[in-house]
């Protein structure tokens, strides 16, 4: 097997560990938000002619493999996160079938394909179940564009490219971009399928034509204004909605560029014209954006193509025509593959800008130092950001203040890189040992670990060493670490008071490694097994040890070597390692219900979504207080919505506080007097209190809004029951039957009131 071949298959194993290893975390989630209706709650998943409900709904593709996912799973959540998983890395493997077709420059692709996987902004459509459609579509979108640019047996794929466009469509309604994108591969780039201009239209006129018979027929999701569209744009003006979807398009920039502080949920105020600062700002930034992409186009520069690519697929969710919520980070997901191939190009450019400058020596020397400080400087900050749990494990006064990470990594990491820079100085051009350039660049790690929290400590508290209150209960296993090392009882090291400054040195440099250890690293290290300070060395101080080594030696050849790719191996790793990172975090919180919401209200203090939701949580966990003033907040930013309101209801029933619920349930109904939910649950409280009379007129009122509720009629029978009345009790125990044959508590209730006298 030759080279070429072999590094083929390198860069697919690459791409899809790499894919695999930053969404792994997914896999121990579970069902959550939006999951909920469409899989948990849809009786249509477990039945077996269900199939045919599920084709009638919008995007009918997602809702299959649903389908296909309870016949492999049932309703084990890991097993809908693996097929994401899988989904995701089939996209990243299309995108750079796709990207090699039209570029022919592997690398390119490869690199390209590389940041769209680790992407921070596509964790919420892959970690998220319910959003695989953002998935689905770009898979056909990027299989409908590589099978129409693949020359010979043209009929066929065009056919081919014809049923992925079609697959696309059913998957979500961005898919209706495909002409466009083709129309913008053959203006900006020198595609493989060379056409005419006639015969071009001519070929895309089939991909216009099947969007037009979708909107002739009942196709719910390719309406122009369907059903699905949020509730709240009806109160809004159509410009309204339109100024509020301006002014978030520099929001959409920032995180397709920038993605920091992601968010599940934003605070979305409407504007009330474009003339104010948000939609003025949106509308510029929107204009020069579009004028940027004619430029490109006009000079038949190859960055047209990803921009362009960005710009046509967020058009679709700008809600020109209203059916999107305004914002969503799951938006970006098809776009984001446009600004990874910005970003690669730019790398490619950059390296080709500086050819002539890297011959020279001191210029070389330069950016390998560049390289080295950089990798330094994210890793030791991301050392003390573990350390933040030690220094402030017993004073929340002094509060999670990250500059002091960022000012200690930014210290040891320059001392560090000057030790590094002497070396490659001694080093020369003289290829020597790849071991001992390792071990020096291993000591190197460890000692700017220690730089970093001793710096950390001095900038928190002015002194080398940090109080370290309750060592014994905390960190046994290290205070067995200094009894071993110092050959004296556990007891006698615990009960000195206070330690003397060389132990509690020791003491904590023992508490830093076995947290960072058992964390992991920031970017490099994944903590398994239970030897923490193995793992800790193998797979962070190691691991940045080799990547430092390895920039040195690449660097120390840099004059010689090819210039278009020179930057991209410098730098490329460094912004892949702290997307992987960011990725790695989101996907940690996901997993868990609570960290999710708190998350999300961290990073957006005014969300209802993420207060309502962390209520929620609060309850299935039995934290009924904490719920309470979650659901208070929720409905103290969003005063008409019923789902906080009732949540409260529904949480002072466990509290057995049935005023109070009485309470919430009558105030959702003075909002809206025709929620079925709030007549029943106030019918069961008043059940409850034994107020019958009171209970059947609310029932009756719930019988008028949902006649064919079996819950209804059900609790009718109850209460007449209970009221003596058999006869009326009778009448609707068998409507209750008719509706639910098999309804247990009716059947019980029926022999009660045949064995009564």
């Amino acid at each position: 097997m030759n080279k070429e071949r072999w590094l083929r298959i390198g860069q697919y194993l690459a791409m899809i560990l790499t894919t695999g290893w930053a969404y792994f975390n997914c896999l121990y989630s579970r069902f959550d938000y939006d999951d909920i209706p469409l899989i948990v709650e849809n009786a249509d998943l477990r039945r077996a002619g269900g199939l045919f409900n599920l084709l009638k709904v919008g995007r009918p593709l997602r809702a299959i493999t649903f389908w296909l996912d309870y016949r492999l799973w049932g309703m084990d959540a890991t097993g809908y996160h693996l097929t994401n998983l899988i989904l995701h890395c089939l996209c990243v493997l299309a995108a750079f079938l796709l990207l090699k077709r039209l570029f022919n420059d592997r690398g390119l692709a490869f690199l390209a394909a590389l940041l769209f996987a680790l992407h921070p902004a596509n964790t919420e459509a892959v970690i998220g179940i319910a959003h695989r459609k953002e998935m689905l579509c770009f898979l056909f979108m990027t299989l409908c564009m590589l099978a129409f640019f693949t020359p010979g047996k043209r009929k066929f794929w065009l056919g081919l490219s014809l049923g992925f466009y079609l697959l696309a469509l059913l998957s979500k309604q961005v898919g209706l971009t495909v002409p466009f994108l083709i129309l913008l591969a053959t203006t900006a780039l020198k595609t493989p399928a060379a056409l005419s201009r006639r015969r071009l239209l001519l070929e895309l006129a089939p991909f216009l034509l099947i969007p037009v018979l979708a909107f002739l027929f009942a196709l719910s999701d390719f309406k122009l204004f369907a059903s699905f569209a949020p509730a709240d744009f009806g109160s809004h003006r159509y410009l309204q909605i339109l100024a509020t979807q301006l002014s978030f398009f520099p929001v959409y920039l920032k995180q397709a560029f920038f993605p920091s502080h992601l968010r599940l949920d934003y605070y979305v105020v409407y504007a009330q014209s474009f003339f104010e600062p948000g939609p003025a700002l949106g509308t510029m930034a929107f204009l020069a954006s579009l004028a940027a992409l004619f430029a490109l186009l006009k000079r038949k520069s190859e960055f047209a193509f990803g921009w362009g690519w960005f710009m046509i697929c967020l058009l679709p969710v700008m809600n020109w025509v209203p059916a999107n919520a305004i914002i969503a980070e799951r938006y970006l997901y098809i776009p984001d593959l446009g600004v990874a191939l910005v970003v690669a190009l730019a790398f490619k450019r950059a390296g080709l800008e500086i050819k002539d400058r890297l011959r020279s020596k001191s210029f070389s020397a330069a950016l390998t130092g560049l390289a080295v400080f950089l990798v330094l400087f994210l890793e030791l900050s991301g050392f003390g950001y573990c350390y933040q749990r030690l220094l402030w494990l017993r004073l929340p006064e002094i509060g999670p203040q990250n500059w002091v990470f960022a000012v200690s990594g930014l210290a040891a990491g320059l001392i560090l890189t000057g030790a590094a820079r002497f070396w490659n100085r001694r080093q020369g051009e003289e290829k020597k040992s790849f071991l001992p350039e390792s071990l020096f660049f291993l000591a190197l790690a460890m000692i700017g670990a220690v730089l970093t929290f001793l710096f950390a400590t001095w900038l928190a508290y002015h002194r080398l060493v940090a109080p370290i209150p309750g060592t014994s209960t905390h960190f046994p296993d290290w205070v067995g670490v200094v009894s071993y090392a110092e050959n004296r009882p556990v007891n006698q090291i615990v009960s000195e008071a206070p330690l003397p400054a060389r132990k509690q040195l020791l003491m904590l440099i023992a508490r830093y490694i076995y947290f960072v250890a058992s964390q992991g690293g920031p970017f490099l290290s994944y903590s398994v097994g239970s030897f923490p300070l193995l793992n800790f060395v193998l797979f962070t101080l190691l691991g940045v040890a080799l990547w430092l080594a390895g920039i040195a030696r690449y660097g120390r050849s840099l004059p010689g070597r090819k210039p278009a790719w020179s930057l991209a191996i410098l730098f490329a790793p460094i912004l892949l390692a702290v997307m992987f990172s960011q990725v790695k975090d989101r996907t940690g919180k996901w997993g868990w219900e609570l960290a999710l919401w708190r998350s999300t209200i961290r990073e957006n203090s005014n969300s209802f979504t993420g207060w309502n939701n962390l209520g929620r949580a609060y309850v299935t966990r039995n934290r009924l207080p904490e719920a309470v003033s979650c659901f208070i907040q929720a409905h103290s930013l969003e005063p008409y919505r019923l789902d906080p309101i009732l949540n409260l209801g529904n949480t002072m029933v466990k509290l057995k506080n049935l005023d109070a619920a009485e309470h919430y349930y009558r105030w959702a109904l003075k909002l809206n007097p025709f929620s079925f939910v709030a007549q029943i649950n106030l019918g069961n409280c008043l059940a409850a209190k034994k107020d019958y009379q009171a209970a059947v007129s609310i029932y009756m009122e719930a019988l008028q809004v949902q006649p064919d509720s079996f819950e209804a009629t059900y609790n009718l029978a109850w209460c007449f029951y209970q009221l003596g009345d058999r006869g009326r009790a009778w009448i609707y125990l068998q409507k209750t039957l008719q509706l639910a044959p098999n309804h247990r508590p009716s059947l019980i209730l029926l022999e009660q009131l045949k064995q009564s006298p």
